[in-house]
């Protein structure tokens, strides 16, 4: 394997499917056996502030969108925009989902349709409160859920 990585140049995965080894189990091996790795050789892509500004912030792009119009990994985008300063916009009221409980005052309540699927009904409804910095009481009725916000 050592010879394989070191003089042939072949990658971990190519070692590995010669070997009927997972990469990782190629790596643990050529540690053990004292061989350095070669350097990825790429370094972090870097976007420019004024297009990410106009694509951001006057064009209101979502991050995906920037990062597939860019070809770059939406993970780029994110940490590019937190470089600059930028961060990433949240999403206008009527886009959200659940955008009635935008208006909710400490002890109002709403009902709303129960969430299509069986599990994990409260968690939606608790992750659109957690967005918004408030905290919620839901209670399961017949066909509806019961929301107050509690705080």
């Amino acid at each position: 394997m050592r010879r394989l990585y070191v003089r042939e140049k072949l990658t971990l995965r190519e070692i590995g499917f010669r070997f009927k080894l997972s990469f990782q189990a190629v790596h643990l091996r050529l540690v053990n056996a004292g061989v350095t790795f070669q350097s990825r050789g790429s370094r972090p892509r870097r976007i420019d502030k004024r297009l990410l500004e106009r694509l951001h912030i006057k064009e209101q792009l979502p991050i995906y969108k920037i990062a597939k119009l860019l070809k770059a990994g939406h993970p780029t985008v994110r940490s590019e925009l937190k470089r600059h300063g930028l961060g990433p916009i949240g999403l206008p009221s009527a886009n959200r989902k659940y955008p009635l409980l935008d208006a909710l005052e400490m002890g109002d309540s709403i009902r709303l349709p129960l969430p299509t699927g069986k599990a994990k009904r409260h968690a939606i409804i608790y992750s659109a409160a957690q967005i918004r910095g408030i905290r919620l009481s839901v209670k399961t009725l017949e066909k509806e859920l019961e929301i107050t916000r509690i705080a």
